[in-house]
């Protein structure tokens, strides 16, 4: 390990990963050495809260210049330019509908909101008739 010109070591955090592939052919990065019974990282995040997640990192990641545009994170993420239309609308919530997916994953109501419901929100183009779909999707009145 080479060292900082002060003499010191830089500080280093390491840990092992491993990738697993899991139903469909879905890809999990799990912690720790490969074994049985590893643990999934975000496993008690809602589908909803990790592709929402996602979705805005995508976005910075083409706003920085990281990456051109869509196309490119398709074919880097090796998914069709579709699904990632599809994940990146997610960002066209209006903004109290991402504050509750990303903030308060915990709810038992959020996991039971399927994403087909949740796309057909983001084509409503007022954030009011947005926010009355989505009281109706999760139950709430």
């Amino acid at each position: 390990m080479s060292e900082q010109a002060d003499g010191q070591n830089p500080p280093r955090v390491e840990f092992q990963v491993h990738f697993q592939t899991g139903h469909r052919g879905r890809r999990h990065l799990r912690r720790g050495a490969n074994s049985n019974n590893p643990k999934l990282l975000n496993e008690d995040l809602p589908r909803l809260t990790r592709l929402l997640a996602l979705a805005h990192r995508w976005n910075r990641l083409i706003e920085e210049g990281t990456v051109a545009d869509r196309t490119e994170i398709a074919r880097t993420m090796e998914l069709s330019r579709a699904r990632i239309t599809q994940i990146m609308d997610l960002l066209y919530l209006a903004p109290e509908i991402q504050e509750y997916i990303l903030f308060f994953p915990g709810r038992s109501k959020l996991r039971m909101v399927p994403e087909r419901a949740v796309r057909s929100i983001t084509c409503l183009p007022i954030w009011k008739e947005q926010c009355k779909a989505w009281k109706g999707t999760i139950g709430d009145d």
